[in-house]
């Protein structure tokens, strides 16, 4: 194989920065069209757990709109429901969906989310974060009523 000469090494360069450009315009792209459905939020629970109103209150356009697709809420989950999906957005899946205990049993990905787009998600539903009564939280339980709204700073 001889030399590379000037003009080849630019045309290397230049195929490998329109692929670079192609790839991360595709993946805004998906971000910025990534719709979640109510039950695959994070924290939303296993099949039943909601009942549809409280279901139907998640508000999933917020989650999208405030997540910063950082992946705290999944390195927390006791149980790894949840996964990347759609533009890499977490999710809970048809295959990880039972495995959730739900905001009220759990509620650790709400808690710790540092953008509050969880929080933002069940705004509206009325549902507290329960994780401070279980064993996997450590410290003590510092607010019964953790409120999954307001500028509290964490999730």
């Amino acid at each position: 194989m001889g030399k590379m000469n000037r003009r080849d090494a630019l045309k290397v360069i230049g195929t490998a920065g329109a692929v670079a450009f192609f790839s991360i315009g595709l993946q805004s792209a998906l971000g910025r069209k990534a719709k979640a459905e109510p039950r695959f939020v994070p924290g939303a629970g296993r099949e039943g757990k909601l009942t549809n109103d409280e279901l139907s209150k998640i508000d999933a356009d917020a989650f999208i709109s405030a997540c910063a697709r950082c992946g705290i809420c999944s390195e927390v989950c006791p149980s790894s429901a949840i996964k990347p999906g759609s533009g890499m957005y977490p999710e809970l899946t048809d295959k990880t969906l039972n495995k959730c205990m739900g905001v009220e049993d759990c509620g650790l990905c709400i808690i710790n989310c540092p953008t509050n787009a969880l929080g933002m998600a069940f705004r509206d539903t009325g549902l507290k974060a329960g994780a401070g009564d279980h064993h996997w939280v450590m410290g003590p339980k510092d607010d019964s009523e953790r409120p999954l709204s307001g500028n509290s700073g964490g999730g």
